[in-house]
C-alpha cells in the first residue's frame, strides 16, 4: 500500500521478485564485509518486469532482518531519469520499507554528511557519477548496502585506463573504482 495515494491500491510481489529479493538478501548475508567479499548479487531483469518493486522488496527485507541491524541502503543510478523513477517508489514506500529517511540525495558532500554520525538506518538514492566528485572515505561500516541499478554499465572498469594524449599520459578509473574506495 503505498504511503500517498488517493486511490485504494495494493503493489504484491509476483513469483521472480519475491524468490530474487529472498535469495539476494540470503547472499548479502554471507558474504558481508568484514568475513566475507562483500558482493551481494546480481539480479538481471528486463524492461517492465518489475526490477524498481524488487528494490524496494529487497529494502524492505534487509530493513526487517535483525541480522543487518537496520543497515543504511544506498541506491545507486546511472542516469537522474533512473534516480527520479526509482526514487519515486522509494518515497512512497516509507512504511512499507520501514524507515522514515529515505532520502534523494544531491551531491557527495550531501550524502557524506547523511552517512556521517548515524549508526544505522536510511535510505538514499544517488547516481553514481557522485562518487567520482572526491576520493575520500565516506564510511566504513559493515551494514551499509549498495543496491545498483543498471550495474552492467557502472559496475565495471575497476583497473586503471592509460591513455596517452598531446598533453601527456592521462589516468582513469571507472565508476566503480570510485564506489568501492568512497565505501
Amino acid at each position: 500500500f503505498p504511503d500517498t495515494s488517493d486511490k485504494s491500491l495494493k503493489i504484491v510481489c509476483r513469483y521472480p521478485q519475491y524468490f530474487a529479493a529472498t535469495k539476494i538478501l540470503n547472499n548479502i548475508k554471507n558474504n558481508m564485509r568484514p568475513d566475507g567479499n562483500g558482493k551481494g548479487g546480481t539480479y538481471f531483469g528486463s524492461t517492465g518486469c518489475g526490477k524498481s518493486y524488487t528494490m524496494v522488496y529487497l529494502a524492505r527485507l534487509l530493513m526487517k532482518d535483525k541480522y543487518f541491524q537496520s543497515p543504511t541502503i544506498i541506491v545507486i543510478t546511472d542516469r537522474t531519469d533512473l534516480d527520479d523513477q526509482l526514487s519515486e517508489s522509494f518515497l512512497k514506500s516509507k512504511k512499507f520499507i520501514g524507515d522514515n529517511k529515505i532520502v534523494d540525495i544531491g551531491s557527495r558532500e550531501e550524502l557524506k554528511e547523511a552517512l556521517t554520525g548515524i549508526t544505522s538506518g536510511g535510505v538514499f538514492l544517488t547516481t553514481i557519477q557522485k562518487f567520482s566528485e572526491g576520493l575520500d572515505l565516506l564510511t566504513d561500516r559493515c551494514n551499509v548496502i549498495c543496491i545498483s541499478d543498471e550495474a552492467h554499465r557502472s559496475q565495471i572498469n575497476l583497473n586503471q585506463k592509460v591513455k596517452i594524449t598531446e598533453k601527456g599520459v592521462e589516468k582513469k578509473y571507472g565508476f566503480a573504482k570510485y564506489l568501492h574506495d568512497s565505501l
